[in-house]
């Protein structure tokens, strides 16, 4: 007979756990600042910034006894972690007030719909591939933009360290919140013959020449 085993939130590792709060951190920044692109959130800027807010409170102040039970601050961590739990069981965590209006109702069950669908089918998707980054990687700007607006495709390492395991088909997490995988892994002697070699406008987009790009990595 199959038994089955069901995961809680706090079973996940914690790199885990903190790869997705910095992922709907991202994007729930993203989303404030209208760069979010790939999906559009339903749920008020306002909302957002007050998920964003830190604590407005001292946590020693006389104040912040009257507040026990309060979720602890960032609120984002706790949405996190609740859709989390979600992920894992397969199903929107659902409460409804039995005394809510007919037509009222069916606007909430539609919503909750639409939610069960987002995080059946692309939350365990999301969480999967984050259980699978190799590297973790930071990337300055303007660099980091344009590598997620597709304008740059090449990036380019000083292979020591973590960077020379890098292989072929790796996921790389960049700035804590996009994934790439490796398509293509080159090794040169310097930065300048990779710039030699390499297209320049997908190493370094808006850089002239090779001599001018070198300088980006003295």
């Amino acid at each position: 007979m199959d038994s089955l085993v069901m995961q809680t939130e706090n079973d996940f590792p914690l790199e885990l756990k903190i790869r997705f709060q910095e992922l709907v951190k991202f994007a729930l920044y993203s989303h404030l600042n209208d760069t979010l692109g790939f999906h559009h959130l339903s749920l008020s800027k306002k909302f957002c910034s007050i998920l964003l807010e830190d604590d407005p409170l001292d946590p020693y102040s006389d104040d912040a006894d009257s507040l026990e039970g309060v979720p602890p601050y960032p609120l984002y961590k706790c949405l996190a972690s609740a859709l989390l739990k979600c992920m894992n069981s397969g199903e929107f965590c659902r409460t409804c007030n039995h005394l809510t209006m007919v037509h009222e109702y069916s606007s909430i069950q539609q919503k909750q719909n639409e939610w069960q669908e987002l995080i059946v089918e692309k939350g365990s998707e999301t969480v999967n591939i984050l259980k699978r980054v190799a590297f973790e990687v930071h990337v300055e700007d303007p660099y980091f933009s344009q590598l997620n607006d597709g304008l740059k495709t090449i990036e380019g390492r000083c292979a020591g360290d973590k960077y020379s395991r890098i292989e072929l088909g790796n996921l790389i997490l960049l700035n804590k919140s996009v994934v790439f995988e490796v398509q293509e892994v080159h090794w040169y002697p310097t930065f300048s013959s990779m710039l030699e070699a390499e297209n320049l406008g997908k190493v370094l987009p808006g850089v002239k020449n090779v001599e001018e790009g070198t300088n980006f990595f003295a």
